[in-house]
């Protein structure tokens, strides 16, 4: 089985160290992650004080073993719908404490559009308050020259 997994270093704090740890081998830190919540575990990892620190992505696919980890397969097997779509069309979105949601592609796609399109609409809002301002400084003016050409 194999599934996308992203690490959420907001709520779990020492995933931090990951994120900027080149040194850190992130698919093994995550299926074990998976392994600890699943089968109820303390996670810990040591940290390498000694590593050039640089940015990185959380996002990594990961393979388990359906003998090896059957209990793990049978977990996502029932919060997701069929096995067969379970490939790659899914995100297992926070691992640590819990396990945020688990998303298709279409759920995911779904709550990224709606994200999108508030981002998109607070965007335009924002530009168009800064064209009322311009027009309103605008009109201002216009009204000034207006009542000194009288003055004049």
């Amino acid at each position: 089985m194999r599934v996308k997994i992203y690490l959420n270093p907001n709520r779990d704090l020492e995933l931090v160290a990951i994120m900027y740890n080149p040194t850190l081998n992130f698919s093994n830190i995550a299926k074990e992650a998976v392994r600890s919540h699943v089968r109820g575990n303390s996670f810990s990892f040591q940290y390498i004080k000694s590593a050039e620190y640089c940015p990185r992505s959380l996002v990594s696919y990961i393979s388990f073993d359906d003998e090896k980890d059957a209990d793990i397969v049978e977990y996502f097997e029932h919060l997701v719908v069929p096995r067969a779509a379970f490939i790659r069309n899914i995100m297992v979105r926070s691992i640590g404490g819990s396990i945020g949601s688990v998303y298709t592609d279409e759920r995911l796609r779904t709550v990224i559009g709606a994200w999108k399109f508030e981002k998109e609409q607070d965007r335009l809002r924002s530009k168009l308050k800064k064209k009322a301002r311009q027009a309103q400084d605008l009109g201002f003016q216009n009204k000034l020259n207006a009542y000194f050409k009288e003055r004049e």
